[in-house]
């Protein structure tokens, strides 16, 4: 029957020839490869795995940054605040001593134009006869 096919002894032949070349192939070629594509799967997943323990540790440190500023920016608003107040106080201090002092000053010069003012009010009634004279001999013609 297998000879009404066409087959013939050489078919055991070619079977265990391509069974040996199949286990060789096994050995020789998948074995290696499933070895190096294993290894690189390995290494993938530590880097991977590093990459992310990198990724948390960057956030982490982020974080804390940001903690760290905001502590580090209320302190500076405090520093502000309270060198702002003295500064106001100062200022204060300041203005009130340049009142004070142009108060003082102001009242220095009143009075002495009210001295003045009495001094000259005081000639002007001295020379005031005079000029009468002065004025009435003019207008009627004396000299």
């Amino acid at each position: 029957m297998l000879q009404q096919l066409g087959i013939n002894a050489t078919v055991i032949v070619q079977f265990v020839i391509f069974i040996v070349t199949f286990f060789a192939l096994i050995k020789l070629v998948y074995e290696p490869f499933a070895a190096i594509h294993e290894k690189r799967l390995q290494n993938t997943k530590g880097s991977l795995e590093i990459a992310d323990d990198i990724h948390k540790k960057s956030q982490e440190l982020q974080s804390q940054y940001s903690e760290k500023a905001k502590e580090v920016h209320g302190k500076i608003s405090e520093i502000f605040k309270h060198v702002k107040t003295e500064a106001s106080a100062e200022q204060e201090k300041i203005l009130a001593q340049a009142k004070a002092e142009a108060n003082t000053v102001l009242e220095t010069n009143r009075k002495n134009l009210q001295t003045r003012a009495t001094q000259l009010e005081t000639e002007l009634k001295d020379m005031k006869s005079g000029l009468v004279m002065a004025i009435n001999n003019k207008l009627l013609g004396k000299s």
